[in-house]
């Protein structure tokens, strides 16, 4: 727990016990993190996930400051964490998407019990919602390759634009950039052939929104 960061001896003590730990980081400035870090690495520790937190009950979201995760992440070089204090979904959604591997999130049966964790807590309704909006954020973050999926790919043959006639063109016309517009479904030459188009000379006569085809041309 927060509290517990800067007693050193007893985090020197979790490392040598060599079990996992999760460190949170409440009321902390970068260097009592780094001193905690550092004593848990001295003292033979490993395995570590450092959680951001804000230490108000509830964390209103203009304090959450949700950019430090990344910033810890870089410091120190272990999985980051949010030990969430907010009402709510968005700050665990957000975190998630900068990096979070852990959330903490406090959990009550009722907004009513007596306690001053329980107005912001979440009830058993309340998690299953907080717990589903993280796997589907973890679903959207998907792949940072820069290429469609397969499935994108082929909403490209509907959805992508083709090179077809404006109006009616008869055999033998020239094509000019006026002839030309561009139309669904994608499957035929794409807008950049434009240049290629304009000056060719038609073998027949093309229809009004017809698609163009390199066998078309003289």
């Amino acid at each position: 727990g927060s509290d517990f960061l800067q007693n050193l001896p007893f985090i020197e003590n979790l490392a040598k016990a060599k079990v996992p730990i999760i460190m949170s980081t409440g009321m902390a400035n970068l260097a009592q993190i780094d001193q905690a870090v550092r004593t848990f690495e001295q003292a033979g520790g490993n395995n570590l996930t450092i959680l951001h937190c804000v230490s108000q009950y509830p964390t209103p979201f203009d304090e959450v400051n949700l950019l430090k995760l990344p910033v810890l992440e870089n410091a120190f070089g272990y999985p980051v964490g949010f030990s969430d204090h907010t009402v709510g979904n968005e700050s665990a959604i957000g975190a998630v998407t900068l990096g979070a591997k852990f959330i903490e999130k406090h959990f009550t049966l009722s907004h009513d019990l007596p306690g001053p964790d329980h107005n912001f807590s979440s009830t058993p309704t309340e998690l299953l919602s907080y717990v589903k909006s993280i796997r589907n954020i973890e679903m959207a973050l998907g792949s940072k390759v820069l290429k469609p999926s397969i499935k994108d790919q082929k909403s490209g043959e509907k959805f992508q634009l083709s090179c077809v006639a404006k109006i009616a063109l008869a055999e033998s016309h020239i094509l000019e950039e006026k002839d030309i517009s561009f139309s669904r479904p994608g499957d035929g030459l794409p807008p950049k052939m434009i240049n290629f188009l304009v000056g060719k000379t038609l073998k027949k006569a093309k229809s009004s929104g017809a698609k163009f085809n390199f066998d078309d041309f003289i």
